[in-house]
């Protein structure tokens, strides 16, 4: 009776799961593809390249936010931004917050941006805008730099590239609304 039980047992198992299987659950639609795709988070992402100007640049964050399976923007928390340029200088920037447009080729650093250079420069703002397409920031907020001969403060700034061709002068920055410029004093000036 046991062998009976257990060979009808082992049976059933096979007998009563056999289901023909749709085919329709296993397709998906392009906006149900989508709709996974939105909201989705890619920890620790680098997106690096090379500006118009040949100056190198990497952008890293904690997470990555993309708006869909084929972003045209990307939401950052924690941004990280490191510029090589060509004159030899170095800029590194972060933030609490910012974006990637990836079609204009711009870093939205947003919520204590600062960026710090290899030549002594130090700016803070709000709001701080890197074009990488054509070498080029700007802050629509109040801005604050300290340099290593006192410090600039503003309520916007533009910084362009120099289309000239003399290297120690490669870059072109423009202070509105509200300039103060204050000077360190020292007895080797």
């Amino acid at each position: 009776m046991l062998w009976i039980l257990s060979i009808f047992a082992a049976a059933s198992v096979f007998i009563f799961s056999i289901q023909e299987t749709n085919p329709n659950t296993f397709i998906f639609e392009n906006s149900d593809l989508v709709a996974l795709a939105l909201g989705e988070q890619i920890t620790d992402p680098t997106f690096t390249g090379v500006t118009d100007t040949d100056d190198a640049f990497s952008i890293g964050a904690r997470s990555a936010t993309p708006n869909g399976p084929r972003p045209t923007l990307i939401e950052l928390d924690g941004p990280t931004t490191s510029v090589e340029l060509a004159s030899g200088d170095f800029l590194f920037a972060r933030a609490n917050g910012g974006s990637v447009d990836l079609e204009s080729r711009t870093v939205e650093l947003s919520g204590g941006a600062t960026i710090t250079t290899s030549n002594g420069y130090q700016i803070s703002s709000n709001d701080l805008s890197l074009q990488f397409s054509k070498t080029a920031m700007s802050s629509n907020a109040p801005v604050e730099i300290l340099t290593p001969f006192g410090s600039i403060s503003a309520g916007r700034m533009t910084v362009t590239a120099n289309s000239g061709q003399d290297p120690n002068n490669n870059l072109v920055i423009d202070f509105s609304d509200g300039v103060k410029v204050l000077f360190n004093s020292s007895e080797e000036r």
